[in-house]
C-alpha cells in the first residue's frame, strides 16, 4: 500500500504537454496527492492491465497487502508543503508566478 502511495507522489512524466496559458509545450510531471485525509477511504484496485503483447486485458493476480491503520499524512498536501518549507499562501503565490511566466 505504502508503495503505491508512494509512486503517487513521484508522478508521470508528460512530454510535449501543451499549457492552456500560453499554448507552449513543454515537458511537466503529473504529480497527485491527497487534498484532506479522510476518516475512512475507499481504494479501488486496478487489478486489469493491457498487455501489448497479446493485445488483451490481463487480470493481475498478485497480492496486496495493507494494514489495518493507514497513516495519510504524508501523502496530504499540507504536509508536502510544510516538509517543502511552503505555506499554502506562498504556495498560492508560487503558483501564480508560475502561471504568469509562460
Amino acid at each position: 500500500m505504502y508503495d503505491s502511495l508512494q509512486a503517487m507522489l513521484n508522478g508521470d512524466e508528460i512530454s510535449d504537454f501543451k499549457c492552456n496559458s500560453c499554448n507552449q509545450r513543454t515537458d511537466i510531471t503529473n504529480v497527485e496527492f491527497l487534498g484532506d485525509t479522510p476518516n475512512v477511504l475507499i481504494i479501488h484496485l486496478q487489478r486489469i492491465c493491457f498487455s501489448f503483447e497479446t493485445f488483451n486485458n490481463v487480470k493481475i493476480n498478485t497480492g496486496f497487502e495493507f494494514p489495518n491503520v493507514l497513516d495519510l499524512k504524508d501523502y496530504s498536501f499540507s504536509e508536502i508543503m510544510r516538509k517543502q518549507g511552503k505555506t499554502e499562501e506562498n504556495f498560492e503565490d508560487e503558483r501564480i508566478k508560475k502561471l504568469m511566466r509562460c
